[in-house]
């Protein structure tokens, strides 16, 4: 963590992918604990994990791109743990795209559409994703909605603010409602019967549910 806030590991792109997953996962550690002291009290939903592999092609993807870090989820309580194979699209929160020049964006930026479209391909829940895209000490949050996307100013991690902001970001993910991370509640799958439910409108005051 420190090799990235101080340059050291700026020389290579595949050289960012550890410091920045020891930074999620140094967070997720704290959140981890706060869950251990309180319990559900604290009000904690889930824990943000780096994926453990890095540079991968996930397997349901349907090119030949690969991801620098996906971000997943645990649950608190140890019921539900990331397994060490690489995570496939449909079990990710967010993907980072990682540059070693803080003028990097303006490459990462289509590289995260692509990734975004392979989670909306097969997610099919999702009204919207999240994306990072981490060019030198800059991050960027990048919100894809279904018509446009948008992204936050860049937030610099060598400064306590900036570090005060993305720590900020990742422990709200780990404490919003799914419809926060972009999940549509309105669709669900069952896995039973291997389909998707989605709950359809009557009228204003009621909904049904169609297969």
């Amino acid at each position: 963590m420190r090799d990235w806030l101080s340059g050291d590991a700026l020389r290579l792109e595949k050289g960012m992918y550890n410091p920045i997953k020891a930074f999620v996962s140094y967070v997720s550690l704290c959140v981890q604990a706060a869950w251990d002291r309180a319990g559900s009290r604290a009000g904690i939903r889930r824990l943000i994990r780096p994926a453990s592999k890095d540079d991968y092609r996930p397997h349901d993807s349907d090119d030949n791109s690969r991801i620098d870090i996906g971000l997943c989820c645990e649950k608190p309580d140890g019921s539900a743990t990331a397994s060490s194979a690489p995570v496939p699209y449909h079990k990710l929160v967010a993907v980072i795209e990682a540059k070693v020049h803080g003028a990097g964006y303006k490459e990462a930026f289509p590289q995260l559409y692509g990734y975004i479209r392979q989670m909306y391909q097969v997610q099919h829940d999702l009204r919207y994703a999240w994306g990072l895209t981490i060019c030198g000490h800059s991050v960027y949050v990048c919100h894809f909605g279904s018509d446009k996307a948008v992204s936050s100013k860049p937030i610099d991690v060598t400064t306590p603010e900036g570090r005060h902001a993305f720590i900020e970001l990742l422990v709200s993910w780990s404490m919003c409602d799914d419809s926060q991370l972009g999940r549509d509640p309105t669709i669900k799958y069952l896995p039973d019967l291997d389909c998707w439910q989605i709950d359809c409108p009557d009228d204003e005051d009621r909904s049904a549910g169609t297969g």
